[in-house]
């Protein structure tokens, strides 16, 4: 579980990374504190109260010029908060990785939004489609809302699989 909810962070983390190593600009809007906003899946138990995607974001760090990236986000596991603390290795322009074999794909950064995209092969050998939502705060801009749902409708994830955070 630890790696599919990796994979999705990493995804998100990948949104608009510095065109080079000396633009601290863009990892400074990246690197800080997140929460989860939405979650979206084509197959919603995946993202629901009890699925391997319903994770609550802490914070992002970017580290090293730009190398190594680390998070810590929480998972519920069996009713129980559960803290987990995971790091990725940039393997690529954009591309960061934690050994997996994940599709993951950054979409938006703003001011105090992040949309992410990411698949999954998981244990059914089934490949999920994701997208995420995560905001500097509890409230964003409707454009960032918006740019999540045009996501979501480009991916094909029916809007009813939507589902806000609950932290």
């Amino acid at each position: 579980m630890k790696i599919l909810l990796l994979s999705l962070v990493l995804g998100l983390a990948c949104v608009q990374e510095p065109q080079t190593e000396q633009d601290p600009t863009q990892r400074s809007r990246i690197s800080g504190k997140w929460k989860t906003l939405y979650v979206a899946a084509s197959n919603r138990e995946k993202t629901s109260e009890n699925g391997p995607f319903h994770a609550y974001m802490c914070w992002i760090h970017f580290e090293n010029g730009n190398n190594k990236i680390f998070f810590k986000f929480f998972v519920k596991v069996k009713g129980k908060c559960i803290e987990i603390s995971a790091k990725g290795r940039k393997v690529a322009p954009n591309v960061y990785e934690d050994g997996g074999k994940d599709k993951f794909k950054g979409i938006h950064v703003s001011e105090n939004a992040l949309i992410g995209y990411n698949e999954n092969v998981d244990d059914e050998g089934k490949i999920p489609k994701m997208t995420a939502l995560f905001g500097k705060g509890n409230k964003i801009q409707d454009e960032d809302l918006e740019k999540f749902k045009e996501l979501m409708r480009e991916k094909g994830i029916p809007e009813e699989n939507d589902c806000p955070s609950s932290e």
